[in-house]
């Protein structure tokens, strides 16, 4: 009866928040994630999308590619599908409207209603390349326009800290739209191993250059942990990158098996988790996925380049939803971390597994587990953020600004100008000032 109570209360609440934001002027939001790849953040793009569909009288857009990924997953709701085209210039929605979108991609964004309100996602566990994409060195005004407005949410404590090593933003808000799996009907016994002879270990995530140095450092890990039992290894993804990881395992294979399983789909995940894994090491929505079905399950540093480390943190001990962290991060992230060889004797040589397990799935319930507490926080976000598309226009002045075409004169090394083709129209800018505009 109280749970029910909770829920019943937790939906007046959202119900409220959306009138809010209606009486704000908006009455439609859309979802600005084109994707073609697998990836969690679409996952998670798509699921919010469905909630709001089912669970709020917003009319709900979501924009991709004709042959995004998103459009399987949310095939059979009421989400009105965008075709995002590179080389349109207009957004088509003329009603004003809440554009919710990756950090990353504002530079496809579309001119607009300028009293659309913008609000942006950072997920980004790896530093940015705004200083490429933003070619006339804007970055520091826009995150700083961004700051301002309040129009800057994180995935967790790592997307944050990252983004304020990179560029000295100094977001100190902790404005977090974490990950949420929900509660599962299988759930995994670990009073048992899958095989006392062997030790069974899985990984999950993406075969990307943004992840399999993580993948390589538990490879190199396991490789040297001394057992009499076989090492297994089940390598659940795949990616770019995966042709180089077939040539890594080549040299490993005297002492690990590999069991290179490719993608499994989420629905068939949990059984083949439960049957073939006694640990589980991966970031993001993939270790949470594994802690929700009661595994023990470590979170991994990760980084674009190579890189060795014995050290990682069982899901129990992070802080502030951080499910992935780069080397240069761990000074700053103050958690528990645990070697590697002590991970695996914890749970195959001094017999705390089932320990381990229900404290990762405890931690899982009451961190990543209540869906209506986050939509709670996205919906207070939104009504906070008073960034808008004409603020934008102000400052990077061009959208798309993928479009743009930069020709530069130097000498010396020394920019004299600068001519910024967009659209039919041509500016030219010396000593980084506009002077003349014709079209």
């Amino acid at each position: 009866m109280e749970k029910r109570n909770n829920m019943n209360n937790d939906k007046k609440i959202i119900n409220q928040l959306v009138n809010k934001i209606k009486s704000q002027g908006y009455k439609k939001i859309c979802f600005w994630m084109p994707s073609v790849a697998v990836n969690g953040g679409v996952h998670y793009m798509c699921k919010l999308a469905k909630y709001f569909d089912e669970n709020t009288s917003l009319e709900v857009y979501y924009m991709d590619y004709k042959d995004g990924y998103a459009r399987a997953i949310l095939n059979e709701t009421n989400v009105k599908f965008l075709d995002y085209i590179e080389e349109e210039v207009k957004f088509s929605i003329k009603e004003p409207c809440i554009i919710f979108v990756n950090s990353t991609r504002v530079i496809q964004l579309k001119n607009m209603n300028p009293k659309n309100k913008v609000l942006f996602w950072h997920w980004e566990t790896a530093r940015c390349a705004w200083d490429k994409l933003l070619l006339r060195n804007e970055t520091s005004k826009l995150l700083k326009l961004i700051k301002n407005q309040k129009a800057m949410i994180f995935h967790d404590w790592s997307s944050r800290n990252i983004l304020n090593r990179q560029f000295n933003t100094g977001f100190k808000n902790k404005s977090y739209l974490s990950m949420v799996i929900d509660k599962k009907d299988i759930i995994a016994d670990p009073s048992s191993f899958i095989n006392e002879d062997e030790i069974n270990i899985a990984w999950i995530g993406r075969i990307s250059t943004d992840k399999v140095y993580a993948l390589y450092n538990i490879i190199d890990n396991l490789a040297n942990y001394k057992t009499k039992k076989i090492k297994v290894l089940h390598i659940i993804g795949d990616g770019l990158r995966y042709e180089d990881l077939k040539k890594y395992v080549k040299k490993y294979s005297k002492q690990i098996v590999f069991k290179l399983v490719g993608i499994i789909p989420n629905e068939q995940l949990g059984d083949y988790l439960i049957n073939n894994a006694d640990i589980v090491f991966a970031m993001g929505l993939s270790a949470i996925e594994s802690a929700s079905i009661r595994i023990p399950t470590a979170v991994v540093l990760l980084d674009t380049k190579p890189f060795k480390t014995e050290d990682f943190f069982w899901l129990f001990d992070t802080r502030e939803y951080c499910v992935g962290i780069t080397p240069e991060q761990k000074t700053d992230y103050n958690v528990k971390y645990t070697k590697f060889k002590t991970m695996i004797d914890e749970v195959f040589e001094c017999g705390h597994k089932k320990q381990i397990a229900n404290k990762t799935y405890d931690y899982y319930i009451d961190n990543f587990s209540d869906f209506n507490a986050v939509m709670i926080r996205f919906l207070t976000y939104i009504i906070k953020c008073s960034l808008t598309a004409d603020k934008i226009r102000d400052c990077i002045r061009y959208m798309p600004y993928s479009l743009i075409r930069v020709t530069t004169k130097k000498f010396l090394n020394r920019v004299l100008s600068e001519k910024v083709e967009f659209n039919g129209q041509v500016d030219k800018y010396v000593n980084g000032k506009l002077k003349t505009k014709k079209s």
